[in-house]
C-alpha cells in the first residue's frame, strides 16, 4: 500500500480500483445495517465514509504529482544517455530528446486528470449519499415494503 502514495502511475490506477470497490461495499455495508438495525442513518454514515476515500484519493494525486516532476527530468537524462551511443546530429537528438519529454508530460497531464476526476466523482457520490441515503432508504422501503 506504501508505494501507491508514492504515486507510481500502475499504483495509482490500482488505488482508484480499489477505493471503487471499497466505496461500493461500504455502500451496500451501509445499507446492510440500515436494514439489520431499522436506522436509516447507517446508509448516510457510509456515504460520509466514501468521501474519505476521495481524500485518500486525492493525497494519492499530491504523492504522484510530486514525484513525477522527478521522473520527467530522469526521463530526460535516461533518453540522453541512451542517445550518446548513436551517430546522430547534435539537432536530431534534442528532437528525439524534446519528443519523449513531450510524451512523458501528456502521459503526466491524462494520468492527473484521472486521477482527479474520479477523486471528485467519488467525493460527489458520497456526499449525495450522505446528504440524501436515509431518504432514499426510506423511500425504497415505502415503494416496496419487505413484508
Amino acid at each position: 500500500m506504501l508505494d501507491v502514495l508514492f504515486g507510481k502511475k500502475k499504483n495509482v490506477r490500482a488505488l482508484i480500483v480499489y477505493l471503487r470497490i471499497a466505496d461500493v461495499l461500504l455502500l451496500f455495508g451501509g445499507i446492510y445495517l440500515a436494514f439489520q438495525t431499522g436506522n436509516e442513518h447507517w446508509v448516510n454514515r457510509s456515504g460520509a465514509i466514501i468521501v474519505v476515500s476521495s481524500l485518500v484519493l486525492t493525497f494519492a494525486q499530491f504523492r504522484y504529482e510530486g514525484n513525477m516532476g522527478r521522473m520527467l527530468l530522469g526521463q530526460r537524462e535516461v533518453a540522453k544517455r541512451r542517445l550518446e551511443n548513436k551517430v546522430l546530429p547534435e539537432y536530431k537528438i534534442r528532437e528525439i530528446i524534446e519528443e519523449r519529454q513531450k510524451e512523458a508530460e501528456e502521459n503526466f497531464e491524462q494520468m492527473r486528470h484521472s486521477i482527479l476526476l474520479n477523486a471528485l466523482l467519488i467525493a460527489a457520490a458520497g456526499e449525495f449519499i450522505h446528504g440524501f441515503g436515509d431518504l432514499i432508504f426510506s423511500l425504497a422501503i415505502c415503494l416496496h415494503p419487505l413484508s
